[in-house]
């Protein structure tokens, strides 16, 4: 895959490393947040339906326990756990088949990581196949299922507790 078009046309989402930068609206909704990846999921002939929008973030919202005063609270205004549960729903509400979370607990709360870690133990019981990109070797190995990691990057070991290192 070369390109996020090319990722969403074989079905496959991703949580970016970086959310202020490169997964959120920041200064908009959470409401606008949570749906900008399924506008046609929430439209009818063309025309955006309010109840499909409201419905669709509560059920986020209530998903992920997401702490908000309301559906058009700004992102920006939320904890950093929030937000990430945010950057989480947009993922999810595509329905992928394949979700590739990168560092989606990093710089978080413990009780937003434990939230996170639940939906996506949840998601791959739904069969839906996550590929967990951490950096944090505790949370791969507690987290995964099978596992691959390495300190290079040519280098990878499968269900093992040794690092690798290039000779």
């Amino acid at each position: 895959l070369n390109s996020p078009v090319m990722a969403k046309k074989n079905n496959i989402s991703f949580t970016p490393e970086d959310r202020k930068i490169a997964g959120l609206f920041i200064r908009d909704s959470v409401t606008n947040n949570i749906i900008s990846s399924v506008l046609k999921r929430v439209s009818k002939f063309n025309f955006l339906s309010n109840r499909k929008i409201k419905n669709l973030a509560r059920h986020f919202i209530d998903l992920l326990k997401i702490k908000v005063s309301g559906l058009d609270q700004k992102v920006t205004y939320l904890s950093g756990g929030n937000q990430q549960k945010i950057l989480v729903s947009i993922s999810l509400a595509s329905e992928p088949e394949i979700l590739i979370a990168i560092d989606p607990t990093r710089g978080i709360d413990v009780g937003s990581k434990k939230d996170i870690h639940e939906i996506l133990k949840t998601t791959t019981k739904k069969g839906v196949g996550v590929i967990l990109i951490s950096s944090e070797l505790d949370e791969v190995i507690n987290m995964s299922a099978s596992r691959r990691y390495s300190t290079t990057h040519p280098c990878s070991h499968q269900n093992s507790c040794q690092c690798c290192h290039s000779s």
